[in-house]
């Protein structure tokens, strides 16, 4: 069988899979798009097999082994355009260039009539980008270097604004560039190893969230990338809120050290959800093995001092690991247990302008950034 012959096969059973588990419509725009634009014009000398699974395929590293750059997982991808809802004639500006596939499937949502902007810091992501849509004939998209929290003025005013890099905050300037009852669809860092793809409406001069979904990207560069970040810490990537030589410290003597393993207990969704939110010893970590990512979640006590992660590999199996004083391990347990689990989905999301009154009463939590709060409420 032919490569292209093979390409084409392992697209329709990618997006097939997609159909029948729920994550696209059958025969919606969404489900034409990801029919119509083929994966692996986008990541060219990768595996087809590794191409058409629905797994993110990192692209670029930092030194240290942190992934900067990625084809994103495409079920997150479909579940974004969908949030995105973006219409024939749409004009639209996409934050984040990636390998340009995402910027192809929104040419192919937005037709011959609409537009599609996409920015990157990055010249090395930009002009890899632009090759990758010259090859899928996406005239229709355009491919800007520079600085994406900016936004690029003189292409607006759009009808929705998509970032696919991992932010902190929102830029002023996205929203002055949104046109009023527009869509800004952006994957928010909440707090640790918690990041939520949320679609904000423009409307009365505010943004409310139209829907949340679950989400993990590669963080902003660049002015407006904000505190939060990763770190390579014992053969795993670390998430931090913030700087932190203190906890990072703690984690250099930590991870290293055997840890006890035992069985893990029933775990009810959205108990990570909540301890994320509300609890500021929670952890977050990853790696990335041959079958997929491996992911840590759980609290660090310093006064142990001790580490205990719920630790969960490609299969779905859990297992409790404690790194140092067991005494972690049994705090671990109580905190899944002390409350009702949280709904990313569920929750109510509202961004409020720095300087501006909070109309929302007792919220969950509120996030203060530097442009924006953003106002939590509970399900």
């Amino acid at each position: 069988m032919r490569a292209t012959e093979q390409a084409e096969q392992l697209n329709d059973h990618m997006v097939t899979g997609l159909v029948r588990d729920g994550v696209i419509p059958a025969d919606s725009a969404v489900d034409r798009a990801f029919r119509t634009v083929k994966r692996h014009w986008f990541l060219p000398g990768t595996d087809l097999d590794q191409v058409y699974a629905n797994v993110a395929v990192v692209t670029r590293r930092r030194p240290d082994g942190v992934p900067i750059s990625s084809s994103s997982q495409p079920a997150i991808v479909a579940r974004m355009l969908q949030q995105l809802d973006a219409l024939p004639g749409h004009r639209v500006l996409e934050i984040g260039a990636g390998t340009g596939y995402n910027a192809a499937l929104l040419g192919q949502l937005v037709g011959p009539d609409g537009t599609v902007t996409t920015i990157d810091v990055d010249p090395e992501i930009c002009a890899a980008a632009e090759g990758h849509l010259q090859v899928a004939e996406a005239s229709n998209v355009s491919v800007i270097r520079g600085d994406g929290w900016a936004g690029v003025e003189e292409h607006g005013p759009f009808d929705r604004i998509e970032a696919t890099v991992g932010v902190w905050d929102l830029s002023t300037r996205w929203v002055e560039q949104l046109k009023p009852d527009g869509l800004l669809v952006a994957p928010l860092w909440l707090r640790t190893g918690l990041q939520a793809s949320v679609a904000f409406r423009r409307r009365n001069g505010g943004l409310k969230a139209a829907s949340i979904e679950p989400c993990g990207f590669m963080t902003l560069r660049g002015p407006g990338a904000g505190d939060a970040g990763y770190e390579q810490i014992g053969g795993w990537t670390v998430s931090f809120d913030e700087p932190s030589p203190t906890r990072a410290a703690l984690l250099e003597r930590l991870l290293p050290t055997p840890p006890r393993t035992g069985p893990a207990p029933d775990l009810p969704a959205g108990w990570f959800t909540r301890m994320a939110l509300i609890e500021p010893d929670a952890v977050h970590l990853f790696s990335l093995g041959r079958d997929g990512p491996v992911v840590g979640r759980g609290v660090i006590d310093a006064s142990v001092p001790g580490l205990a992660v719920i630790v969960s590999d490609p299969r779905g199996a859990n297992t409790v690991q404690v790194f140092g004083g067991e005494e972690v391990g049994g705090r671990l347990l109580r905190m899944i247990g002390s409350g009702p689990p949280i709904e990313l989905r569920n929750l109510f999301i509202s961004a409020v302008r720095a300087g501006e009154p909070v109309d929302e009463h007792q919220p969950l939590v509120t996030l203060t950034r530097p442009n924006f709060r953003f106002v939590i409420s509970g399900n």
